[in-house]
């Protein structure tokens, strides 16, 4: 059986992503990134202190970032550190269409991805998706990707850092949850959810500034 990352032809496996690292500091960056779904293949070649990060950038609801970053200062104040130095980083990928679940489908693709290669798939089993985990790998193994995708619950999506909206400002509000928790920078995955992933991305980066998004000091 060929791996999940394979299955996928090349041409349809590369994602064009736009990220924006947001700060509560309220300063903004954005560069264009290739990524394609063999990186994963790179996640069995980590070494184990990088499993924290990637529960960062897996288990980043609110309360999570909450009790994170309470650690995090405490340990600082404990090392001698200034508590309010540390930053606590958190990814949350989005998605904008004109009704949410086009949204939802596009990130779908990506959640499926990373559901069925084997370090993630056994990340999110140990953060209770057992149950979806090995469903969408049983049924990518008779039925092929999309067999696996149709099965990602709304349990498994919703308890993840994923952002399906109709705008960009409900993608601000979506956000303002893990500031208010304590991270001190977000950074944005922008998953296309059409075809024309050049002018999705532009407005994107158009809308994204702190005078338009209210998200000033």
């Amino acid at each position: 059986m060929r791996s999940p990352q394979r299955f996928v032809r090349p041409s349809l496996a590369a994602f064009l992503l736009l990220v924006l690292v947001v700060s509560p500091l309220f300063t903004t960056r954005a560069m264009s990134v290739v990524s394609t779904a063999d990186d994963a293949n790179h996640t069995r070649n980590l070494p184990p202190s990088s499993d924290a990060a990637n529960k960062l950038d897996f288990e980043t609801d609110p309360t999570e970032i909450s009790r994170i970053a309470a650690e995090v200062k405490a340990g600082a104040q404990e090392a001698g550190k200034d508590p309010s130095k540390m930053e606590i980083i958190c990814k949350i990928r989005c998605s904008i269409a004109p009704n949410y679940g086009v949204a939802r489908e596009a990130l779908s693709h990506a959640l499926t991805y990373y559901a069925l290669a084997d370090y993630y798939r056994e990340l999110l089993g140990r953060m209770g998706f057992v149950e979806e985990v090995e469903a969408m790998r049983a049924a990518w193994k008779t039925g092929g990707f999309h067999a696996a995708r149709a099965l990602i619950s709304d349990r498994m999506f919703n308890s993840l850092p994923l952002v399906a909206a109709t705008s960009a400002l409900e993608v601000v509000e979506q956000i303002r949850p893990y500031i208010e928790a304590g991270a001190t920078r977000i950074i944005l995955p922008y998953v296309a959810a059409s075809d024309d992933i050049v002018g999705e991305m532009k407005s994107f980066i158009d809308y994204w500034s702190p005078a338009t998004t209210g998200l000033m000091q």
